[in-house]
């Protein structure tokens, strides 16, 4: 499903990523750690077509991030750590959007979907202008973003930072629910309440490689 094949990228003149090799097949949970600034959201960030690499490879389903982008983006939903584009939108404008972006059908939504948003607690949220929402209610609308038209492929960085606790309740049962649905998913967390209950193959970067260190599927 995603295949990161010798990744490199500098940010000035710091090597973030340096040779990064990750492979994650469909069903499978891969949980990124790492300390501040080490290089998670970089990968991820890669993953999800943001930023060309300096060098390596990245494929999504068998499609290549560089040579057809357009088709590998689409069997991908990314949720940053943070939601600061489009403040003056509201959520459910913002949520439209991605989903026009994503060529997704117009019209009433998936079961799946549907049930995704109301346990992350979407309507509550819909008519309300993001730079209104707290963090936590932000993350809330970036997940569901993620979420739309059911992606096999999804990457949360940080994706339990700032959710009380019924929203992580909500967050670990989508998750184990894609799961078995053959979704993967790619997760990078320093929360480890978070990670043991979502459990996956777990990696760590360093020095701008990364060690896989432990798997524990749920």
């Amino acid at each position: 499903m995603l295949s990161v094949t010798h990744a490199k990228k500098r940010l000035g003149a710091r090597a973030v990523l340096d040779g990064v090799d990750l492979c994650c097949a469909a069903g499978e949970i891969a949980l990124v750690l790492g300390q501040n600034g080490s290089g998670k959201s970089t990968l991820l960030r890669a993953a999800a077509g943001i930023f060309d690499l300096d060098a390596g490879s990245i494929e999504i389903a068998g499609h290549s991030l560089r040579g057809q982008p357009t088709l590998a983006k689409s069997k991908l939903g990314y949720a940053p750590d943070g939601l600061e584009a489009l403040p003056d939108l509201r959520a459910s404008e913002y949520l439209s959007l991605v989903r026009g972006l994503r060529s997704l059908p117009v019209g009433p939504l998936a079961p799946t979907e549907l049930e995704w948003r109301e346990r992350l607690g979407i309507a509550e949220l819909a008519g309300q202008r993001l730079h209104s929402l707290s963090f936590g209610q932000r993350k809330r609308v970036a997940l569901a973003a993620a979420l739309s038209g059911s992606p096999p492929l999804l990457l949360f960085d940080e994706p339990s930072s700032g959710l009380d606790p019924t929203g992580v309740d909500a967050l670990a049962e989508l998750i184990r629910k894609g799961q078995r649905a053959g979704h993967c998913h790619v997760i990078t967390s320093n929360d480890a309440a978070f990670m043991a209950r979502v459990g996956g193959t777990r990696h760590h970067v360093r020095g701008g490689r990364l060690v896989t260190i432990a798997s524990e599927q749920r």
